[in-house]
């Protein structure tokens, strides 16, 4: 998988973080052991991973961690702090520097803010991966700013998941590869990613305006609570939302509140006719009910630009997703079937239905030109002295079986699943075996 961390990542974990993370992983029943990247990596191994995982250290953590969740810009003690957080980071093992900055409080730093803290990745032999500024109507400029970020820093950028939402956008994709075509040709060292779906998955506070949200959550809550408020918040939110079908095109896939929780699968339109309640007070309570934290999946894109992305050469394939199961704590909510298909779905559709690519090419596209990309020796590849990570495919049955309605559901065609020489799982049943690793920058 190929995947930038989104949202603020689980470290670093300092003074008002914490309580954000703490709050998170109690949901699956988990304590909050760890500060740093360091201590988490440890705590990672110390669970026995059934799966290898390297990690990008999140700018939006750090800048929580260090500035806490307000719209300012950082004072020169600030400033240095989270270089410095970067560099524990990256002297840990991290691969690099990640943002997302659709959200809060990563969105708050402006370009050279973010300059600054990858050129400290960068001269620990780090890269830039960015959930870029916008992917609606200013997704050029938000490509732009990434290639500026890592020009300037010296090191490899990786766009994650270009995309152009909103029909109005369609066929920017287009435009955004020979952007970044050009900057290949001028020297610099980009790539980027995309999922097979035409529907992203994200946090319904990303609708937000920056106003609502600058102030801090419980700032936000108040926003909530006031109806003059709600109505400017939800006025402004409606303009932000790119979906084909508006509030029809959102469904909520984590309700994270006990009032909303009935109504998960359904977009915000459907639970405004069912209840009876206008489109503001949903939007707006759930909001108010979560904490600003209730999850969704919105259908945007458009195929022929997601069709475009993942068949280009520099073009990997990434879930964008959290991992899931049928079963236990991780069944809690319904989340995009990307987090169960995007593998079996890129080879049905590229290798098998469209005939787009050959399975060697296919295959070398999810496994070797991604480890290449981010620095993992010895992976990606069956030759003598690699580490034995492979799947066992049963061709002509593979097949995607998550959908919308019912995401929990395991592809067909996966026999086995070996890891670090170690099988893993056989037959679709886990084997018990935990042969997993943090894979640490080399």
């Amino acid at each position: 998988d190929v995947c930038s961390s989104d949202l603020p990542g689980r470290f670093p974990c300092k003074f008002q973080r914490r309580e954000d993370v703490r709050r998170n992983l109690a949901r699956y029943g988990l304590e909050l052991t760890w500060e740093t990247a360091g201590e988490y990596f440890k705590t990672v191994e110390q669970a026995r991973p059934a799966i290898n995982s390297a990690f990008f250290v999140g700018q939006g953590a750090i800048r929580e961690s260090v500035m806490g969740d307000k719209d300012l810009p950082p004072d020169p003690a600030q400033m240095r702090e989270m270089k410095d957080e970067v560099a524990r980071a990256m002297d840990a093992g991290a691969i690099g520097l990640t943002t997302g900055l659709i959200y809060t409080p990563g969105s708050f730093a402006d370009t050279a803010e973010l300059t600054e803290l990858t050129k400290t990745a960068a001269e620990m032999g780090g890269m830039y991966a960015s959930h870029i500024r916008g992917e609606g109507d200013p997704l050029l400029e938000a490509v732009d700013e990434a290639l500026t970020i890592g020009k300037n820093a010296g090191c490899p950028v990786q766009i994650s998941h270009l995309k152009a939402s909103a029909p109005r956008n369609w066929g920017k994709v287009k435009t955004a590869i020979e952007i970044i075509e050009a900057a290949e040709a001028r020297g610099q060292d980009v790539a980027f990613d995309k999922y097979p779906y035409t529907a992203g998955s994200t946090s319904l506070s990303t609708y937000l305006p920056r106003w609502a949200v600058g102030d801090g959550i419980e700032r936000l809550m108040e926003h909530l609570e006031s109806p003059e408020m709600r109505k400017r918040i939800f006025a402004e939110a409606n303009d932000l939302n790119d979906g084909d079908k508006k509030w029809d095109s959102v469904v909520i896939i984590g309700a994270e509140s006990k009032e909303f929780a009935p109504y998960e699968g359904l977009t915000v339109y459907e639970i405004s006719r069912k209840t009876g309640r206008s489109l503001e007070d949903v939007f707006c309570d759930l909001l108010l009910k979560s904490r600003a934290e209730a999850d969704i999946v919105c259908f945007t894109q458009s195929q022929e630009d997601t069709d475009m992305a993942i068949l280009h050469r520099l073009g990997l394939v990434c879930t964008d997703s959290g991992v899931w199961a049928p079963y236990g704590p991780l069944a809690r909510i319904k989340p995009h079937p990307r987090a169960y298909g995007t593998f079996p779905l890129f080879l049905k559709r590229y290798v098998k239905e469209l005939k787009a690519l050959t399975p060697e090419e296919a295959v070398r596209k999810i496994t070797l030109q991604s480890a290449e990309r981010f620095g993992l020796k010895d992976r990606g590849s069956v030759r003598p002295g690699y580490f034995a990570d492979l799947v066992l495919l049963d061709w002509e049955r593979l097949r995607d079986k998550a959908t919308y309605q019912d995401p929990h559901q395991y592809p067909e065609g996966v026999e086995g699943v070996v890891v670090n020489g170690v099988l893993t799982l056989w037959k679709g049943e886990h084997t018990g075996e935990r042969a997993g690793k943090v894979l640490r920058r080399q």
